[in-house]
């Protein structure tokens, strides 16, 4: 369960331009996100354990 501001939902799906994230990148450090991009899911064979 998440709680989200009115206005950032559309169509039933988070507006994620408009959520203007950041990223935790290691202790006390973050990091402002710049452009987004979607990647294709690249599907692996699972390896035998024979």
């Amino acid at each position: 369960m998440f709680h989200i501001r009115d206005g950032l939902v559309e169509n039933g799906k988070v507006e994620t331009r408009a959520l203007d994230p950041i990223a935790r990148i290691g202790g006390p450090r973050y990091a402002r996100l710049g452009e987004i991009v979607t990647l294709n899911t690249v599907f692996q064979t699972p390896k035998s354990t024979d």
